[in-house]
């Protein structure tokens, strides 16, 4: 029964629904046409050994020691760093540039010894740029610290041919489903209210003794 009652309010309350969906569709659409577009430049690192562990036995030691956690952590920390970027910034002739709307962020792959490095914004030639030469001055200051350990490229950057956001489509499609979640919210409420305010004007309508319209 009250399930019924709410289909009836919801039936009753369709244009507010429709209403709801459609202004939610056009604000996403408004929002993704004006929106810049965002590409992103992934590169993969791989760690293992360095050429000072000469004998099978330090090569072992060397693999079980990169079991540890830390040890990847410590790679992605120095790679995710102020300096390493500023340096490739440098390096690259890319200071003349709005680099504040550049984003880039390194991952420890799962039970793995590599890291995935990805760097995001507006243009996708310096994306790729960008995370290539994170990549280089990584590499070149990890084996000046730290000559146990190598990290090199496992897959460099390459120039992404579309944009990962907006996505226009996607974002409808959120959209609507939003809309008409929130439509349907609103003409329940509606309902509810609704019918309370004209229970209390039928009482000033009506006289409390004859039962009749004043």
């Amino acid at each position: 029964m009250e399930l019924r009652l709410y289909f009836q309010m919801l039936k009753r309350g369709w244009w507010i629904i429709f209403l709801t969906a459609l202004v939610s569709l056009a604000a996403a659409l408004g929002v993704s046409y004006f929106a810049v577009p965002q590409y992103k430049a992934v590169a993969s690192f791989i760690i293992t050994p360095g050429s000072v562990l000469i004998t099978g036995g330090e090569v072992v030691q060397g693999l079980n020691t990169l079991d540890r956690q830390s040890v990847i952590t410590t790679y992605a920390e120095v790679m995710n760093s102020n300096r390493i970027y500023t340096d490739a910034i440098e390096s690259s002739q890319l200071q003349g540039k709005e680099m504040e709307e550049y984003t880039y962020e390194v991952e420890v792959l799962s039970n793995s010894s590599v890291l995935e490095l990805s760097v995001s914004g507006p243009d996708p030639q310096v994306v790729t740029i960008l995370a290539n030469a994170i990549g280089n001055k990584s590499i070149q200051f990890t084996r000046q610290i730290n000559p146990v350990y190598n990290v090199d490229f496992l897959d460099r950057a390459v120039l992404p041919d579309k944009p990962f956001s907006p996505r226009p489509f996607l974002n409808a499609g959120l959209a609507v489903a939003i809309g008409l979640i929130g439509g349907a919210a609103i003409a329940i409420l509606n309902e509810q209210l609704r019918v309370p305010i004209e229970a209390f004007i039928e009482r000033f309508q009506l006289d409390n003794v004859t039962g009749v319209y004043n």
